[in-house]
């Protein structure tokens, strides 16, 4: 198997509508031998996540949020 690549780093999480945030990030610097393609953000609770289809730095929206809940983002 190649060797995993390094994880994205979030550097800022904004809400910009009840229930979605945009969540920014950071492409790891360790790519593996293997080409990124995609990331995936998913919010704990819930398992809500959003996708974006990149191998740059970006950001994600998450959409479907529940109001009044506290949520971390992996």
């Amino acid at each position: 198997l190649p060797p995993t690549p390094g994880a994205p780093t979030i550097t800022s999480v904004f809400q910009t509508d009840v229930g979605t945030v945009i969540i920014s990030y950071n492409a790891p610097t360790y790519t593996g031998s293997s080409a990124i393609t995609k990331y995936t953000a998913m919010s704990i609770p819930g398992n809500v996540t959003g996708l974006v289809l990149s191998s740059d730095s970006g950001s994600i929206t998450v959409a479907g949020l529940s109001e009044n809940q506290t949520y971390q983002f992996i």
